[in-house]
């Protein structure tokens, strides 16, 4: 399973009270490990990094964080906080958290049959008459990377509060669904996750995206 972040400034652009809105969305880079040229993404590890949250200052530490006593992630949502309260009307700072899905059956035929193959016929098939890559559910080590991502160890340390900062407006129990902090053991997550499968393409931000 693999996670990537980024800041992203939502540029709304409206010509006239009649015309139809639109949004521009582009990439703040600086803030996280996935956003630098120099990370190689085959062996980087948002387990180990961080979340790939750099390690660096920003301009608002010194009023917000005087005596140093903060987290990275606090100092960053106020950061994003920052941003927001300096940029134009028509300008807002969020974060999008985006997770790829662990590994599927369909992620193994790929490899065993070859992505040439498999693009031009066997992902056209429901499976191979041994293994059913229709609907794919997660190998035993694709739903290990799954409890990987879902360990509370992992997560951000922020408060609801916090995340609230990073992208206003947006429900804090919906940006990390699966964490122990908001949602208690893992018997509670299901129903939570499925809301928020239901919820997220009827909001103005996708914070946490599944993607094939």
């Amino acid at each position: 399973m693999k996670f990537f972040l980024s800041l992203i400034p939502l540029v709304a652009m409206t010509a006239a009270a009649t015309a139809p809105v639109h949004t521009n969305y582009t990439t703040v880079t600086g803030y996280f490990a996935q956003d630098d040229a120099s990370t190689n993404a085959s062996t980087f590890n948002y387990t180990t990094t961080n979340f790939g949250l750099l390690n660096r200052t920003y301009l608002g530490d010194k009023a917000f964080d005087p005596h140093n006593k903060k987290t990275q992630w606090q100092r960053f949502a106020n950061e994003v906080t920052r941003l927001n309260r300096q940029s134009p009307a028509n300008v807002q700072y969020k974060v999008l958290f985006m997770g790829r899905h662990g590994e599927g059956y369909h992620n193994v035929a790929q490899t065993y049959y070859g992505t040439p193959a498999w693009n031009c016929y066997w992902s056209l098939q429901d499976g191979n008459g041994t293994s059913t890559w229709a609907d794919p559910r997660l190998t035993a080590n694709g739903i290990g990377q799954a409890e990987i991502a879902h360990s509370e160890s992992i997560l951000p340390s922020l408060k609801a509060s916090e995340l609230d900062q990073l992208n206003p407006g947006y429900p804090a129990d919906i940006v990390l669904f699966f964490s122990h902090q908001i949602f208690g053991p893992a018997k509670s997550r299901t129903k939570k996750s499925q809301l928020h499968k239901r919820t997220t393409p009827h909001l103005s931000t996708a914070v946490l995206t599944p993607h094939a």
